[in-house]
């Protein structure tokens, strides 16, 4: 006896996943959808869950559903007073603070107005507890009071720019700079340099208190609990290695793993293997990358990453179903399934996947090949009875597929000859179909 396989069929957002490791299907945000422009340099996400693009041409909001964007307005002194959005942050109470190439500017949720906080160059924005910005080797702390930034700290004698803050849990502020990798200040003002080289681009901590040290030639640093620090660079002779050396941001999904967004593509850490996996752009994927270098990743309350990219918008997906491979709806055979809407499916002997649906009839799936044939009705020709279909049988042994369907009756397709013959109800005559309606078949002495 021919065993049973049981399939079973996730249908999120009206598309159908195949389960298959390490497959990921990413949704975009471009200049189609309302995005400003198509180079993302920062993303944040308020305390309300909004989120926020910040790119060459403006700041934009988006709310899940539309987009809006803030850009400079001369005539209107509450405006965005630099369209070149550099870095967002924010203290998750109603206010989100921008560095842009001519200073700092706090932007009011609720009033929806913007403020300048400083003009001039500013190299680095940090909000903890406090709003930190970095001007060449000096730290300054925003006074809400005065609305000022008191000095905090001097690197002396330091000829250097600022490029990142983070504060850790024991209150050490790890600083990045611009050529000479990673200083320490600790709460007691006292000063250490445990990364002693690189242009660092971004610190970032997980959920075990590691800090992710990404740099523009030196790779990413891993810097453990115990305070001991690993580099992680590019091998070319080992394919499981980080992708690229220049390494823009890092954020922690919810299963522990580490996303790192590089010059060439985005990589997938596994602690437990100490590998890597890339995902780059793909032309004959739509669901790929729309570009490889990723500049920004941060994760939303639900777990989903969102990325943004150098020239490519912003792209999201949610890693815990990267175990599946979407198959989208075509206008043709060639581009994929002929109906979004899927019901019931069956396996052939040859593999093939007969997929029922509600308005495009049945779709075979040739998984070998990764090919799809239509069966739909087609008026005056021998053809499936109605596009609506409920259930379907596999005759293995005759080569026979028995499809009933919603108001067309019962069709037997020789899978040979591909005919079909078709069973409607017929008033007064007790030997046809009782209805037109089927949707459940049940073999009974078939040998």
């Amino acid at each position: 006896m021919r065993k049973t396989t049981f399939l079973f069929l996730f249908i999120l957002g009206f598309a159908l996943f195949r389960a298959q490791g390490q497959n990921i299907t990413f949704n975009h945000l471009t200049t189609d959808d309302g995005l400003s422009q198509f180079s993302v340099n920062s993303i944040y996400i308020d305390g309300q869950g909004i989120i926020w693009i910040g790119t060459r041409e403006g700041l934009n909001r988006y709310n899940g559903n539309d987009i809006l964007s803030f850009k400079l307005n001369k005539n209107d002194p509450n405006s965005l007073f630099s369209n070149t959005v550099l870095r967002i942050t924010g203290d998750k109470k109603g206010k989100i603070y921008l560095l842009c190439t001519d200073g700092v500017a706090g932007f009011d949720l609720e009033t929806q107005k913007f403020e300048t906080l400083i003009q001039g160059n500013v190299d680095a924005i940090y909000y903890k507890e406090k709003l930190y910005i970095g001007k060449k080797n000096e730290i300054y702390i925003f006074n809400e009071g005065t609305k000022n930034f008191d000095l905090y700290y001097r690197l002396a004698g330091k000829n250097i720019a600022l490029s990142c803050f983070h504060l850790d849990p024991q209150k050490n502020l790890w600083i990045g700079t611009s050529g000479e990798g990673v200083y320490r200040l600790d709460k007691d003002r006292n000063l250490t340099h445990p990364i002693p080289k690189g242009n660092i681009t971004s610190i970032y901590e997980d959920s075990s208190e590691e800090l992710w040290i990404g740099s523009w030639e030196e790779g990413l640093y891993r810097v453990k609990q115990d305070g001991g620090i690993r580099n992680l660079k590019h091998d070319s002779r080992n394919p499981n290695s980080l992708s690229s050396d220049f390494v823009r941001s890092c954020c922690e999904d919810n299963s522990g793993n580490i996303w790192i967004g590089t010059f060439n593509g985005l990589n997938r850490y596994e602690k437990a293997t100490g590998n890597f996996r890339l995902y780059t752009t793909n032309e004959n994927r739509p669901g790929s990358l729309t570009h490889s270098s990723v500049w920004c990743i941060v994760k939303d309350g639900q777990g989903t990453l969102w990325l943004g990219t150098y020239f490519g918008g912003v792209n999201y997906f949610n890693p815990e179903y990267e175990i599946y491979t979407r198959y989208k709806v075509g206008q043709t055979e060639k581009e994929g399934l002929s109906s979004p809407i899927i019901g019931r499916m069956i396996e052939d002997k040859a593999g093939n996947l007969w997929i029922c649906t509600e308005g495009g009839g049945v779709n075979v799936y040739d998984r070998k090949k990764g090919t799809y044939r239509w069966y739909r009705h087609e008026e005056g020709k021998n053809s499936l009875s109605h596009n609506n279909v409920k259930a379907i049988y596999y005759d293995e042994k005759n080569e026979i597929m028995w499809i009933g369907t919603h108001l067309g009756g019962l069709n037997k397709l020789d899978i040979r000859t591909s005919r079909f013959t078709i069973y409607r109800m017929k008033a007064g005559d007790p030997s046809s179909i009782p209805s037109d309606i089927v949707r459940d078949i049940v073999p009974t002495g078939i040998s």
